[in-house]
């Protein structure tokens, strides 16, 4: 996903209706929820292949290194796991809209820009999110995060373990950074593709120049039956239905993290126990298809 902040508005509605056990730094959780998109300038082919690979061990040895080393009062540690959940958690919702609305201009020669109708529509819905929740502009680019050294060992012994990659800390660290100037400066790069994405629809200040009417018909809001764009199950859920429901499983699986952290219970949640794509919400077993979308004549 190429822009955070929807990511970043999910995390911050996501803590607002649970009790948590240390203080949460806003700042640090809006950006620690780009999760792993903070990869995609930094290694494009991790980037993509964690989202659909090894979810169950990911977040079972990130838990497990936690206790083991004493890490429950390291408030980045705990925030950024939040975020990681909050992340893959969110993604396996709003995919499945994403590409049951997009995967037809890509494909049919109804999209003439070579930038990829999933990321814009992705973008767009950051002002979509915005307006819906009472987020702005204001609220991101505040200051660059700088990871504590307790931060970068967990995110060393976790990817070096899960994902065979060493000492990645400073390169995510740095990705984050990157990420943030890149949807920074969407709106005013002379780049004539990102100048598409932003290009004559001004909505206020909003974080993308996006008029909310073009977007709308790509979120659902009438409760049309549409198909989950991986398996054909017929769904009515609008992009709002969806947002909701992903608010209320990811504040499941904190209070489930924080169960295990704090209170030594063991965790239950389906998402966290099993390997689930947060692509599709489908094993991560085999690589899944588009087989159903939109079709635009």
């Amino acid at each position: 996903m190429p822009s955070y902040v929807t990511h970043s508005i999910h995390s911050m509605e996501v803590i607002k209706g649970i009790d948590l056990p240390i203080e949460i730094d806003p700042e640090e959780l809006k950006v620690f929820s780009m999760g792993p998109d903070a990869l995609m300038f930094i290694d494009y082919d991790l980037f993509e292949y964690q989202h659909g690979a090894k979810t169950q061990e990911y977040f079972e040895y990130l838990l497990k290194s936690i206790k083991e080393n004493h890490l429950e009062d390291e408030r980045q540690v705990i925030e950024w796991t939040y975020c990681q959940a909050n992340h893959y958690d969110l993604d396996s919702f709003i995919h499945i809209i994403i590409e049951y609305m997009t995967y037809g201009l890509s494909i049919n020669g109804k999209w003439k820009y070579k930038f990829s109708p999933h990321a814009i529509l992705e973008m767009m819905i950051d002002s979509y999110v915005m307006n819906l929740t009472g987020y702005n502009e204001e609220d991101y680019f505040k200051r660059r995060i700088k990871l504590k050294n307790s931060l970068k060992r967990t995110i060393n012994r976790l990817y070096g373990k899960v994902f065979q990659k060493r000492n990645i800390a400073n390169d995510y660290e740095l990705g984050m950074f990157l990420m943030q100037q890149f949807d920074k400066n969407i709106r005013r790069s002379k780049n004539p593709i990102l100048r598409f994405i932003s290009r004559g629809l001004r909505m206020g200040n909003f974080y993308y120049d996006v008029d909310l009417s073009k977007i709308e018909p790509y979120l659902n809001l009438d409760h049309k039956t549409i198909f989950n764009p991986f398996t054909g199950e017929e769904i009515t859920d609008s992009f709002n239905d969806l947002w909701n429901k992903a608010i209320a499983e990811s504040q499941e699986i904190i209070n489930d993290i924080n169960g295990y952290l704090y209170q030594g219970k063991p965790i239950k949640h389906y998402f966290m126990t099993h390997n689930t794509s947060a692509n599709n919400r489908l094993p991560c077993k085999k690589r899944h298809k588009v087989l159903f979308y939109r079709e635009y004549k």
